[in-house]
């Protein structure tokens, strides 16, 4: 089961706490009446599914550092990346746990943004995500990623 916080659209943010086995996030569109809930993909990793994103890095593998975020996470791949307990923060905020893009599309505009803005060069991961902590239609908020194969284009 994956434990889902809470979700946003429209600028409205919902509280679901609710746990979904993690082969219907693919089609998981309503809770409670509420529609439009973007759907979230999966990966299997040794027989277990687990919800997936898309994680931007810079070329040796840490935080972008967007928003003026000073806690930069130096991630490895193939390895779970947890936040500490007392770092974690449920909901929108942008402290508080690791975002990732929802979409591969949305991983690419991040990379161009990225690059353009800052003139270095990053790079996008698959990544296998822990418990969702907050996600909307373009970004999923996790207390743990495990980086998986480089995509490149």
């Amino acid at each position: 089961m994956v434990k889902i916080h809470s979700y946003s659209i429209d600028k409205k943010v919902y509280n679901l706490k609710c746990e979904v086995p993690p082969e219907e996030l693919k089609s998981f569109r309503s809770y409670r009446g509420l529609e439009k809930l973007p759907v979230i993909d999966i990966i299997n990793l040794n027989g277990k599914d687990y919800p997936m994103g898309y994680k931007v890095v810079t070329e040796d593998l840490k935080s972008l550092g967007l928003r003026r975020n000073s806690n930069i996470i130096a991630y490895s791949i193939n390895e779970w990346c947890y936040l500490p307990k007392n770092k974690i923060k449920e909901g929108p905020d942008d402290w508080g746990g690791i975002w990732v893009a929802r979409t591969l599309s949305n991983a690419k505009t991040l990379k161009k943004y990225y690059e353009k803005n800052h003139l270095k060069s990053a790079r996008v991961f698959k990544a296998a995500l822990d418990e969702i902590l907050h996600f909307n239609s373009y970004r999923i908020k996790t207390n743990s990623i495990m980086m998986l194969e480089e995509i490149k284009w």
